[in-house]
Order: C-alpha cells, then structure tokens, then sequence
C-alpha cells in the first residue's frame, strides 16, 4: 500500500513538472518506472503534448491495466490505430468496475468520433450532406458503442454527471450528422435536464440542428454567470432566435469590461457588428462605436466592419479594396462580405464561389440560402438544389425554401421528385390549396396522370380552388379519352367561373369532346360576350378568305422549307413533325401509311419517307477519316434512346427484347412530360364530328342517301342544299332553314327541335319565286358538312325520311376519308397510349432529365426546340450511345464523338444483334427489316440473309412479293434526292451515295452465292431468281451524283457483283456449285467469256 501511495506521489510530482517546465521535464521523473500510477502519468503528459505515436508504444505490448486502461484507448486512438484501440475497449468492457467501463466505451467512441474526419483537413467543417460513405459508417459505429450509455441515461430521464453530459453531447452531434430529424431532438431535450446547462445546446440551436430550449438564454447565463462565452451565445441567442435585438444589445454592453484578451473582444466585437443590422439606427451607431473602440483601427475586424460600411454608402471600389488588403478566405464573414461586393458589381459567378466556400468554412442554412439564389440567377439549377437540400436539412419546415425547391426541381424536368416536396408544403400548409395544384401539375408533367387525377379528385372538393385545376383535371380527363366526364367536372362549376374566359374556353373545348353540342355552342356565345364587354381581346374574330388563303400560303412556305432541310439531312424529322403541328406518333403514321406510287417529286418523297440514317459515317483517326458502316452497341450497355426509335421498336414489337439487349434504355425527361398533352391532342376535338360521319355513312352504306357520280350531275339534274356556300357562288343553294320550315309544317319535328336547328341555321332563306319551297319526296343533293349540322341537331332521319336525298360522288370520297381519318386517329391514340404505357411500367426504361445546351434561362418555347435533341443531349451528358432512327440525330452525334464505333445506330442496326444474340429469330428478322422498308425507311442495307430468308419463302413462284418490294426499294434509295451524294472529308474522299451503291450490289453478289449453294434451291430456281435479281434487284446508280459518275460507277457493274461473288466463294468446299453459281452470274450480266475469264484473274491476283 506504501509502494502505491509512493508511486502515486512520485508520478504526480513528474505531472506538476511537465506542466511548469515542459513534457520533457516530467518524463525525465518518470523514467524506468513501469508501475500502474507511473504509466498513466506518463500517457497523459505524452497525450496532452499531442505525441501520440510515443503514448501508443509505451502500451502496445503490455496487458491493460485498470488505471491507466482509458488512455491507452485514446492513445491508439490518436495514433490512428484504431484496431488496437477496439482491441483495449473490448478488454475494458470485461473490468468490474463499471464507472471504468463506461468511461472506457466514452473514450473509444470519441475516438471513433475524432478518427472518422482524420482524413480531412484540419479546422475544416463537417456537414451531413458532405460525409463520405466511410465517415458515415463511421459515425454509426459511433452511436452503436454509445447506445447502452445512451439508454440508461433516457431511462433516467436526467443528465447527472459531467460524463453522462459527454455522452449525450456527442449522441447529438451524431446525430445530427447521420441526418436524423427526431433523434437530436429528444437529445437536446435530455441534455437541458442538465445544470448547468451544456453550452452545445447554444450551438446547436444557432447552427440550427435543434429548435431552442426553453429559456436557454437566461440558463446560460445563471448556470455560467463568469463565463464570457456563456453571456456571447445568450445574446446571439436574444438576437438571432429570440428576435429580441435590444435585449441582445443590453446585455452585450454589459460585456465590453468583461472582455479580457483580444479573443474575447473579436467575440463581441462580432456580436455588436451583427447587431447592428437588427437595432434602430440610433442604437446601431451606438453599437458600432463601442465596437470600433474594443479592437485596433488595423484590426482584421475592423477593417472588414469599415468595408461594410463603405459599400453600404455607395463607395464599392473603395470597399473591395479593403476587402482584398485583408482577404481570408477561411473567415465566414469576410466570405459573406465578398459576395456582397461582387454581387453588387454584377460579378454574380465570383460571388457564388465566395457562397460556396462560405457554406464549406460554416454550413448554416441563411449561408446556403443566399448561395442557393445566387445560383438560381445564374441559372446553375443543379448547384441551387444542392444547396436548399442542404438548408431543408437544418430547416425541414421552411415553407420558402421548399417551394423554391420544387419548383426548380421542376425546371431540371424532375417533375416526381417536385411532386413530392409539394406534397410536404401541403402537410405544411394544408389550407393553401397551391399546393396541392402544383403538385398534381409537377404529377401530370411527370407522366402519372393517375396520381395527378387523385390529387385534382380531392383538391377540386376543397375550398378556395383555384379555377386552373378544374381546367387541368378536365384536360387530363380528355387526354385519357374520358371527355364525358371532364364534361360532367365543369359543367358541375359553371356558374361559378362564368365570367372567366380561361374556364369557358376550356368549357367549350371539352363539351366538343364530350359531343355536347348546345352547351358548346353556349360558351361560344359566351366568350362572344366577354369579348364583347371588353374583358379578353382577340379571342373570337372573323377573317377574311384573303386571310385564309395567306395562312395557308404561308404553311405551304414553311412546309416546303423544312423538307428541303429534310433532304439535306439538316433537320430532324421530328423536328419537321413538330414545327408542322403534329404529334410524333400520328407523324411517323402518315409518312409510313400504304401509299401505291410515290412518283419522283422530292418534296413528296420527303414527306413521306422516314430519313433514318445514311447507313455510313466518317470516323476519324488522328488527322484522316474514313468511312464506315454504322454498328450497334454492345449488349448490356445502357444507351439514350430517342423518340424515333422508341416509335419504330413499338411498332415492330421490340421494346421488350431492346430492353432485355441493352438493359438500361435512357429517356429524356422531355418525352415523358409531353405524353398528357399529345394525348389530348390525338383525342377528337369534336366527338359529334365522328357521330356525325358514322350515321351518315349508314345511311349511305343502306342506300337510305344515294351517290350522284360526277357524269350525272352535269347539268344539276336536283335541287342543291348547302348551308355553307359562298353567296357569289353561281349556283343556288337552298339553306337549313328551308329544311326545317318545311319538315315543322308536315309535322316531321316538333316546335322545340325547329327552335334547336335555329341555333345552327345561321343563312337566311332563299327560297323565291325561282326556287320555290323543296316538296315532299322531291330529290335534292346535300353538301357533307350541310348533312353533318343536320346529323348534329338530330334531323337528319326525319330529312332522309321526307325527301329523296343524294351526296356528289366527291362528298362521298370526302366522307370515307374522313372516317378513314378520325379511325385512323383513334388507332394512333390508342398506339401513343400504349407505348407509353408500356414504357412507364418496365422499369429498365430509366427517365432522365438532361441539362440545356446552355447555361441561360430556357423558356417554354426553348423546351419544345429541343424535344427533338433530346436524346442526344442526354447520351452526351451520361456518356452513353444514342440509339435514333433518324439521320440527322446521328450525324450531329457523330460529328460530337467524331465517328467511335458503336456510338450512334438505329434500329437497323440492332436488328442484327438481337438476330445474333438469339433474341429473334432468323424469320422475325427478316419480317422486321421487310416492315421497315415497307415504310420508307432510308437508306437501310439488309444482309444477304434477310433475302435468302425472304427468298425461300416463295420458292414455288421466285422471287415473290417481298423481294420484289425490296427491290422497289432500292431503286427508289438510289433516286432519291436525300442520298448525300457530296464527298466526305476522308482520305481519300468518299461518297456516301457511291458506298450505298455498291454495298447494295456487294450484298446483292453475297445473296446470289447464297442462292447458288443452297441445296433447298434447285438449279431451276437458283437460274431464276439469279436472272431475276441481275435484272431487276441490282440498283440504278444513284440519281445525285451526276451523270458522268452515274456512268464511271455503271460501268463497274459487272466487275463488281463477279468480284464480290468470286470472294464468297473463296471459302466454298463445293467448287462445282461455286463454278455454276458464277457462271450462272456472268451469263445474265452478258460477261463474254473473255472478260469473266480476265475479271476472275484479277480478282485471283489481287487474292
């Protein structure tokens, strides 16, 4: 017991040293002495000197012991030996003294805690949006070693010990970083049952990770009364969270004698500045002045106070001179003051930069507020959302920066991830029905009109609704082709917007739809009337037919403007779709519907041809090119798929087997927020149109309406009942009006529905003595759109009934095309659904949204330029290939790679390696590629497989109907005009028409070596499908490239299929067939024997 109480006495005397003459004074006391007391005053002198690696030998081979077992935890520890240090703790845990034991376990958390930012720099600040996933993991293992602390200290419901204090702190702080939303909370709570009261509950609510205690300036200043920090945070606190700057001010006052050293005067130096800003002007001059005399005129504080003020009173030079004479740019402050300058000089890209850096030295959300809307005005969305993320950590309910949030999450097209913070700001704030609009808005944008629907369903039964979202939900109602019901939505609140023009002009659109006529033609009188009192302008106007014929003019213009760019290759045929008003899917259906001759006008051709790729591109190799044929992707890798291709894999069936190929299949945001609009566009604008057409071709179809073709109706033989010809026609017209009169007096409709037709017979009379009133079974001819109104108001049974009633033989043809039409519309509506539909619902199709071209603010207007570039935008952005069916797409992205293999394909393309990968079957991939050319898709190149497929089929009658139609194909490729036909930078330069032309003849060759060894195939058959195909498959030079080339390269004809064939052949283990087969060639090409014998040398030379 004496040895104990000696070594006791004999180490802390070393300790009184180390601390008056230095680390080195107390270890030379130490030295030799190996006892427990001797050991723990040795670390803690070698700790305290921060040198850590000597503490952690002193221990590393002995066995723990009780008295000195914490600090060899800690010095491990701080030696970055974290292993060792478990090590020691779990023998801790195993010790009876559990004082011991827990203070052990605080120990190794702090320096888990410390070590989980050892690889940061020193002093720099730590955030939760900034962990690592290390740092993370770290910090759970952290709260896994506080837990059994933690627990008992809850249980307890009250923070007894200065350890039981530290337990919780550091519970807090973890916490907080982990990015817990309750858990410190209830931590803060439970450490204000301390007393005194912990001063990182002051911290925590100015960083704003807890809300204030009750109190807490008053504690901290009766539990700390000579604390000088104590009194600087209770003031903050009165200022900052209180909002009680005056009481703030009085007790800072009272501080300036306390203020000892020059640390505790930057304090309240820094205390009085930021007061100032808060207090009257008379107190806040006051404020400055008592700060102006605790610190130096060359104090760093100072001069940082004095740039403020210079700024403040216009002098920005003078003031960012200062700043630069004393910039720090580890100091929040004068961070903040930067930004300040540079955002008054309108340098908001360096201001930014000094916000960011700030939020790194001191992340506080006002910091990450005022970063975020520096951001937003330099239009650096993605950078802005980061940040208010940031602050929505420290300030979860706060209603502005949550709406700032969703909306330019909007922006970036992240219309789901927008949806769901309005759905907060609605639990916020359930009385401002905003934002349960803009909530089912960012849904419909997304593509989830159900959700959408379900938000309008609730919002519409609410108070205070805004009238758009009746408007909206009608709309989105209409896009699902469910006009019936958008009807019964607004007509439900028509009274009560009845006055706003928006409401009935949505009102009179969807009573069309709904094929409610009367009240359509109610909310046209309507509007008519608004317009009429002044309170919209322009809405309803007659114009004139100069004006008609101007307008059409003009589209004429600009349609042939764009399809001369179409043959060029400069713009997308989307892009054509698009700027001509159509939706891309009832785009791509009119120019890939049947159409028997397309004849060779270019303008034609391009309007109903699909340009999907010129098959080759110019790949570059260091200072040459050449070029290449296009090749698909590898499988597995993700691409951006555009919205050509997503058209042409629906149709063909594919999307499933594209995405099993690929995997991950890219769509940009843009498509998915256009789907509930083109929808609506693809639904009858007016469903009595349909009911309409229907009913009368009934009547045609029963003879009930006869056909008057056109020979027998010159002269007019009948009477002729049109309610819309023009007055200077020369030829009389009888007008609805005298129709009902007559069908009223013989009692055919009753007085009511006489007053109905009224609505719509807006012609006066022109019965005369001439033309006297129509008599009952006399014959008379109808103009269509005369019977459509008659069908509308429902007297076109009793009409037909009454008199004898025929249509012109061109009213006829116009009334089958305009079924054929709205059938036609319908089918498309029904496609437009489902592939979207399809789409949305596997999940390998991955929605992304894709940054502007530029960095400057976009418009609604710049959206819908870009939709067409889209894809393309994205595969740049998330490095992918673009995967597109149209050639201008391909080429702006190759020209971006410049040419790398497998960057940029179509559907072509992907054909071969789904047939190769055993995704289709040879069959389907021959069915594909035929369907692609069946819709003017050019300029694609099928294999000789595909023709010998297609071939085999018909070998009763060859070659049959698909090669025949192949063949139609290739003649019209080399005539047509878009064949880029100039020359590209290769080396040596090439022609993409030429490299069309004779890759069409090398495949023709390689399908005729096919043919001839075949053993399916007999000779016969082989001799004619062989005469048939030199004959009629084998292409025209193509038409662009000038005659004298036409003839260099016709001339070539012969030598080139003999050449390709002979390669083929090269590989052939049957010579006799081989023989046959190319002699079999050279006699339908008219080769004497001479020159096949003088073709096959040279290729056998060249070989």
């Amino acid at each position: 017991m004496k040895t104990e109480l000696k070594h006791e006495q004999e180490s802390l005397e070393a300790l009184l040293a180390a601390m008056q003459n230095g680390a080195d004074a107390g270890l030379a006391q130490l030295e030799g002495k190996t006892d427990p007391a001797s050991t723990r005053r040795r670390l803690v002198i070698l700790l305290q000197a921060e040198r850590n690696r000597e503490a952690a030998d002193i221990v590393r081979d002995q066995q723990p012991h009780e008295q000195w077992i914490e600090l060899a935890i800690q010095a491990f520890g701080s030696n970055g030996e974290r292993d060792n240090a478990e090590r020691v703790f779990l023998v801790s845990q195993k010790l009876k003294n559990r004082i011991k034991c827990d203070k052990c376990r605080l120990t190794f958390a702090e320096v888990l805690f410390r070590g989980a930012f050892a690889e940061r720099k020193p002093g720099s600040s730590v955030s939760p949006y900034i962990l690592t996933e290390a740092e993370r993991l770290t910090l759970a293992k952290v709260r896994e070693v506080l837990m059994p602390l933690l627990l008992l200290i809850e249980a307890n419901k009250h923070v007894e010990t200065e350890l039981d204090q530290t337990v919780v702190e550091l519970g807090l702080k973890v916490s907080h970083l982990l990015g817990e939303k309750l858990e410190p909370e209830k931590l803060a709570d439970l450490l204000a049952t301390r007393t005194p009261v912990s001063m990182l509950l002051g911290e925590a609510v100015l960083a704003r990770w807890i809300k204030m205690p009750k109190d807490l300036p008053g504690r901290l200043q009766r539990d700390h009364p000579k604390s000088f920090e104590a009194k600087i945070m209770a003031a903050l606190l009165l200022n900052v969270v209180d909002g009680k700057p005056d009481s703030a001010f009085e007790l800072a006052k009272g501080m300036v004698g306390d203020a000892k050293d020059e640390a505790d005067k930057v304090q309240l130096f820094r205390v009085l500045d930021s007061l100032a800003d808060d207090l009257s002007a008379e107190e806040s001059e006051s404020a400055k002045n008592i700060a102006l005399q605790l610190l130096p005129q060359a104090h760093f504080q100072v001069k940082l106070l004095k740039a403020n003020n210079l700024q403040k009173q216009g002098y920005a030079a003078e003031a960012r001179l200062l700043l630069e004479e004393i910039r720090d740019e580890n100091d929040v402050q004068w961070l903040q003051r930067w930004a300040d300058i540079n955002l008054q000089s309108n340098n908001g890209e360096e201001a930014f930069r000094a916000l960011q850096r700030a939020v790194e030295v001191f992340p506080h959300p006002e910091i990450y507020e005022r970063a975020a809307q520096v951001a937003i005005t330099l239009n650096e969305l993605a950078e802005a959302t980061q940040l208010i993320q940031q602050q929505l950590f420290f300030e979860p309910e706060n209603v502005r920066a949550r709406w700032r949030l969703a909306t330019i999450l909007g922006k970036q097209q992240k219309y789901h991830i927008a949806a769901e913070h309005f759905a907060v700001l609605q639990t916020l704030q359930p009385e401002e029905p905003s934002h349960a609009f803009n909530r089912a808005l960012s849904l419909e944008q997304a593509g989830d009109s159900e959700g959408s629907l379900n938000v309008y369903e609730v919002l519409c039964k609410s108070i205070g609704v805004p009238v758009e979202a009746y408007i909206r939900r009608a709309g989105l109602l209409k896009a699902k082709n469910k006009p019936e019901a958008a009807f019964e939505g607004l007509q439900a609140v028509r009274q009560q917007y009845w006055d706003h023009p928006g409401f009935v002009g949505a009102f009179l659109e969807i009573a069309h739809a709904a094929q409610k006529d009367m009240p359509a033609h109610e909310a046209l009188l309507r509007l008519q009337q608004l317009q009429d009192e002044g309170k919209i302008e322009g809405a309803l106007r007659q114009i004139s037919l100069d004006e008609v014929k101007g307008h059409a003019d003009e589209f004429r213009e600009k349609r042939e403007s764009l399809l001369r760019f179409s043959i060029e290759g400069k713009v997308p045929w989307l892009a054509v779709e698009q700027m001509l008003g159509r939706v891309p899917y009832w785009g791509w259906f009119l120019r890939t519907q049947p159409i028997g001759w397309l004849g060779d006008d270019p303008l034609v051709c391009a309007e109903f041809t699909i340009y999907s790729t010129n098959g080759f591109y110019v790949r570059r190799r260091q200072d040459k090119g050449s070029l290449e044929e296009i090749e698909c992707s590898q499988q597995g890798e993700p691409v951006a798929v555009d919205l050509t291709a997503l058209l042409t894999l629906h149709r063909l069936g594919l999307l499933e087997k594209a995405a099993q190929y690929f995997g991950r299949l890219l769509i940009p945001s843009a498509y998915v927020q256009r789907i509930l609009d083109e929808s609506s566009r693809l639904v009858l604008h007016q469903k009595s149109q349909k009911t309409s057409l229907v009913e009368i071709k009934k009547c045609l179809d029963g003879l009930r309406i006869k056909v008057l073709e056109a020979e027998a109706s010159k002269p007019e033989p009948f009477p002729y009942l049109s309610e819309y010809a023009e007055e200077k026609d020369i030829r009389h017209s009888y007008k609805i009006r005298d129709v009902a009169e007559v069908l009223r007096a013989a009692g055919q409709i009753s007085d009511s529905k006489y007053s109905e037709v009224f609505t719509v017979a807006h012609r006066p009379s022109t019965v005369d003595h001439e033309h006297p009133a129509l008599k009952h079974t006399q014959s008379l001819v109808a103009e269509l759109s005369t019977l459509k109104t008659l069908q509308n108001v429902g007297v076109l049974e009793a009409f037909i009934k009454y008199f004898d009633v025929h249509i012109s033989s061109e009213g006829r043809d116009e009334l089958l095309r305009d079924v054929r039409g709205i059938e036609a519309l319908e089918e498309v509506y029904t496609w437009h659904s489902q592939m979207w539909e399809q789409i949305r619902s596997d999940a390998r199709f991955v929605q992304i949204p894709h940054a502007p071209r530029t960095k400057r603010k976009t418009t609604d207007d710049d959206v819908d330029r870009e939709v067409y570039l889209s894809a393309y935008l994205l595969a740049k952005q998330e490095k992918v290939p673009l995967f597109a069916d149209d050639r201008a797409c391909q080429t702006i992205a190759f020209n971006e790679n410049k040419g790398s293999v497998g960057s940029v394909f179509g559907t072509d393309k992907l054909l071969h390696q789904l047939a190769a990968s055993g995704l289709i079957r040879d069959d389907e991939f021959a069915d594909a590629y035929l369907k692609l050319i069946s819709w003017r898709y050019r300029f694609l190149m099928p294999p000789s497989a595909v023709l010998l497929n297609l071939t085999k089929r018909y070998l009763s009658n060859p070659p049959g109907k698909p090669l025949r139609e192949i063949a139609h194909y290739v003649h019209d490729c080399m005539r047509d005009a878009g064949l880029i036909a100039g020359f590209e930078p290769t080396d040596p330069p090439a022609s993409v028409a030429v490299r069309s032309f004779l890759q069409w003849v090398n495949t023709i060759a390689q399908f005729l070596v096919h043919v001839g060894n075949d053993v399916e195939i007999s000779e016969e058959k082989a001799d004619a499908i062989t005469t048939w195909a030199i004959h009629e498959l084998l292409p025209s030079p193509p038409k662009m490239v000038g005659q004298l080339l036409a003839e260099a390269i016709s001339a070539m004809h012969p030598r080139s299929v003999i050449s390709q064939a002979l390669i083929c052949l090269l590989y052939s283990n049957d010579h006799e067939r081989g023989n046959k087969t190319l002699r079999r060639i050279a006699r339908n090409l008219g080769l004497s024997e001479q020159d096949y014998s003088r073709f096959l040398a040279e290729v056998i030379n060249a070989v």
